[in-house]
């Protein structure tokens, strides 16, 4: 750890993001790290890549609430 001597990189921070994740975020860390190599994106890149899957999750979830609504009527 940085207290210990040792350089915390980006990669390194990402990787331990990815790591520390809930497990319901697993199939997300499993897209990103098929896609790219986690230890050498950005912090940057690393939360653009989740808060892309998150958008798209609620853009789901508000097509299945309208869905669920007109089928009610």
């Amino acid at each position: 750890m940085a207290t210990q001597g040792e350089t915390l990189t980006d990669g390194k921070i990402c990787e331990k993001i990815t790591r520390s994740l809930l497990e319901k975020y697993d199939y997300i860390v499993c897209a990103i790290e098929e896609s790219k190599e986690v230890s050498e994106m950005s912090l940057e890149e690393l939360q653009s890549s989740l808060e892309a899957r998150e958008l798209r999750l609620l853009e789901r979830n508000k097509k299945k609430i309208v869905e669920q609504a007109l089928l009610a009527q």
